[in-house]
């Protein structure tokens, strides 16, 4: 993080309920977000990290934030090429025409500066493959890739590393970190976390139960996150 001078604040949740319809999913949530910050949030399967995660997407697209967003699910169209579903990360960035004529003719420029993140992602070869016809591990590195290519300062991302085998998911943190002054992850993997944050947020049963800098944090503060709420450690 960033220290020099007060940071920036992005957003605060003050006591804060979220909720899908009738269902509570997160409860009594206080966090507050600075610019500068690498935060990553671990929890078991279940325990609100994605849901988190939404809401502070949506929080800050309404604070008029930039933000680059991997989803859980990708959200990549298959039957497009690898150059159109990174290229996508920008469309609101650029005129109708601009977008239009890039679907169609991809600019040299544009083509360049995709074709060079892929190559930091071992998938340049796939510049203009069609996204279905890729694997697991190769579509998450695509949705990666069009975080990268938005630019933004700020990434919110739901287990970016999954289907990665460790080299490929390092080399992805290390992109993170040089291409983002700020970022929320969520990871299930505790070395990779502690490799990129500095600060750790613990979900457990829809409440955050550790707030803490990753500095300060050993393998046994970090595991009541990962035991049942009603079972002993």
């Amino acid at each position: 993080m960033n220290n020099q001078g007060s940071p920036k604040k992005l957003l605060s949740l003050a006591d804060e309920t979220i909720a899908y319809g009738s269902k509570v999913v997160l409860d009594e949530i206080n966090l507050h977000l600075h610019d500068g910050e690498r935060i990553v949030l671990l929890g078991k399967s279940g325990s609100g990290k994605s849901t988190l995660l939404k809401h502070l997407y949506q929080t800050l697209v309404n604070n008029d934030e930039t933000i680059a967003w991997i989803p859980q699910r990708l959200g990549l169209t298959e039957k497009l090429s690898v150059f159109h579903n990174v290229f996508i990360g920008r469309l609101d960035q650029q005129s109708r025409f601009t977008n239009l004529r890039n679907l169609l003719w991809p600019a040299q420029e544009h083509r360049q500066a995709i074709h060079g993140i892929l190559q930091e992602l071992s998938l340049a070869e796939e510049l203009f493959s069609p996204v279905g016809t890729l694997s697991g591990g190769q579509q998450q590195r695509v949705a990666a890739a069009r975080a990268l290519y938005r630019q933004a300062s700020i990434l919110l991302a739901d287990e970016p590393a999954t289907g990665l085998d460790q080299g490929s998911a390092k080399t992805l943190m290390t992109l993170i970190e040089k291409n983002f002054g700020s970022c929320v992850i969520a990871l299930h993997d505790v070395d990779l976390a502690m490799s990129i944050a500095d600060r750790i947020i613990g979900l457990r049963g829809g409440k955050i139960i550790l707030d803490a800098l990753a500095v300060d944090l050993s393998p046994e503060a970090l595991a009541p996150i990962y035991h049942d709420a009603n079972t002993a450690p």
